[in-house]
């Protein structure tokens, strides 16, 4: 077999799921310190468009497969990578797909203890927000109002620091909302908890989210900075100072992040 397939020589493979898994594997770079994220976005997307009840099972069976299964950083892992995103995509595309269970499948890929498998649980929430907003909405916020772990708050805003989704205002000014809501947790954390992996996923996540969101609506989204930047809350400021430096802030808003840094300094003394 060769080592890259066409989309139609994809599906066509996907009819043996043993081939396919050893297609797969073979091709993941893994282990390694980069999967193959073109192959894994494409049959993400190849699988994940209308699949038949088969293919169905099969996505939902690797998608769930243990660390024992499935351990970090061998090819194995990369079944659940390619199956989440899937699911992803079959929720977006599939009207009469079961909603319910694709979405408790993503939900616990966002904490597993693999991080590729919690990435692929944030770019399955990118795909369903590309095809609807509304979709993706109703999943963040029915994540967030029922106990969300740090673990898929970091998803949630990692799936909403996605640029070809941001450049509606109004989607921009939910992002916004909502890395204020998850900024707002990540203070709320005890210290135990914050220097936890769970804690330091999400503190990592808050590096970078802010800045995406404020970029995409930079008038809006100073006045959350720099309403941010008046905590007294340490971490919570080296938040935002790692967002400040992000280039997308740095280099387009000069003046706007002298102002912010400004107020973080002054609430710092």
């Amino acid at each position: 077999m060769r080592d890259r397939l066409d989309d139609q020589e994809l599906l066509e493979l996907a009819r043996d799921p043993e081939e396919l898994a050893d297609y797969l594997t073979r091709n993941s770079r893994l282990p390694g310190p980069r999967s193959n994220l073109e192959l894994a976005a494409q049959a993400a997307r190849v699988l994940g468009n209308k699949p038949d009840e088969a293919t169905f099972s099969v996505l939902c069976a690797w998608a769930q497969l243990s660390t024992d299964e499935a351990p970090t950083n061998t090819n194995r892992e990369f079944l659940p990578v390619v199956a989440v995103q899937a699911l992803g995509a079959v929720l977006a595309r599939v009207p009469a797909a079961p909603r319910s269970r694709i979405t408790a499948i993503i939900r616990a890929a966002a904490s597993h203890a693999r991080w590729r498998t919690r990435e692929a649980a944030a770019m399955a929430l990118q795909v369903l927000g590309e095809h609807s907003f509304a979709a993706l909405r109703a999943t963040c916020e029915t994540w967030l109002e029922d106990d969300p772990t740090t673990m898929e708050q970091r998803a949630v805003i990692a799936a909403l620091a996605h640029p070809p989704i941001l450049g509606d205002a109004e989607v921009a000014r939910y992002a916004l909302e909502v890395g204020g809501r998850a900024l707002a947790a990540f203070a709320a954390l005890d210290r135990a908890t914050r220097r936890s992996e769970e804690g330091r996923v999400l503190k990592k996540g808050l590096e970078y989210a802010l800045s995406v969101f404020v970029a995409a609506l930079p008038g809006e989204g100073f006045a959350h900075l720099r309403r941010w930047a008046a905590s007294d809350d340490l971490d919570v400021k080296k938040i935002l100072a790692s967002n400040l430096r992000k280039a997308r802030l740095a280099r387009r808003f000069p003046e706007e992040c002298v102002e912010v840094g400004e107020v973080l300094a002054a609430t710092s003394s």
